[in-house]
């Protein structure tokens, strides 16, 4: 009797046991096993075309707690690229505040082409990597008019009209024992042709506009000491057709401006850059552009 009673203590206890790992197994996790996973949606490729500033499609979804201590880096753009919204670690790669994704947008320069391999990563604050995704971006050039298809047709129609006129008969060669002809005037050399001005670029009020956003998020890069953000906005205000973004982006390589601009470690003068933009800048028409260049040492 002993016996049975201790049997069927046992089988009680071993029930009792099974019965709580099976609500265990089946109970609800707790509140930090529920986080949604963040979540990165952008396109397996993106078309853009160079110098026409373009939405870059990029969403983010998770746990609310996880994205307020977290922000966007973008990796693998081309070293040009700009973007309307956060900073440039270095060329190619920006930090991008999650607020600002929903209008952020891209231009590349003139002369731009090709695939990149873009890497989108949601970091924490920390530096802990949340997710990171790829995507390709194509830089696609505009469609261009085909060269020389005008002077083909232009040199055709000359052509023609030419072997219809009438046959003009020559004058005969004079003869090799004619003494030459009388001048009264001496021969001059034809005067040397007038150099060719340049024309100053009129910009469009819209093009105006960018070049002054460039110029504006260039200023504020170098007022933070950072060259090469600065860089890369002034050059996007010059090849606009800009004079201050020129005459800027000269001064960023000049030794002389640089001097007494408070920068961060790593950037160099570079005189020929320096001189390139300079001329750039006088071209367009800033008047200190040729000031700069004696200071340089070219006339």
């Amino acid at each position: 009797m002993g016996r049975d009673n201790w049997t069927t203590q046992i089988a009680a206890a071993l029930a009792r046991t099974l019965a709580a790992l099976l609500l265990a197994a089946t109970a609800t996790p707790p509140a930090s096993a529920q986080t949604t996973p963040v979540q990165i949606d952008v396109a397996s490729v993106i078309l853009v075309e160079p110098a026409v500033e373009a939405l870059l499609p990029i969403q983010i979804a998770g746990n609310a707690e996880t994205l307020k201590q977290a922000f966007v880096r973008i990796r693998g753009l081309p070293q040009n690229a700009v973007l309307s919204d956060g900073h440039a670690i270095k060329p190619g790669n920006w930090a991008i505040p999650l607020a600002t994704l929903p209008s952020l947008k891209i231009e590349v320069p003139v002369g731009t082409e090709g695939k990149f391999q873009v890497r989108v990563a949601v970091l924490l604050v920390t530096g802990e990597m949340v997710r990171e995704v790829e995507t390709t971006l194509v830089v696609v050039p505009a469609a261009a008019v085909v060269p020389g298809a005008r002077t083909a047709s232009t040199t055709t129609t000359t052509v023609a009209s030419a072997a219809t006129l009438p046959t003009v008969p020559q004058p005969n060669p004079p003869s090799a024992l004619a003494p030459p002809p009388l001048r009264l005037t001496p021969e001059r050399p034809p005067p040397p042709p007038a150099a060719a001005v340049p024309e100053q670029p009129v910009l469009q009020s819209e093009d105006r506009d960018r070049a002054v956003k460039f110029m504006q998020r260039g200023d504020e890069g170098l007022s933070a000491g950072n060259v090469t953000i600065a860089r890369l906005f002034y050059q996007r205000a010059a090849d606009i057709g800009w004079a201050p973004g020129a005459l800027a982006l000269a001064g960023t390589y000049d030794p002389f401006q640089l001097a007494q601009l408070k920068v961060l470690g790593g950037i160099s003068a570079d005189r020929a850059l320096a001189q390139k933009w300079y001329e750039r800048a006088r071209e367009l028409g800033a008047p200190q552009a040729a000031q700069r260049l004696r200071q340089l040492g070219v006339q």
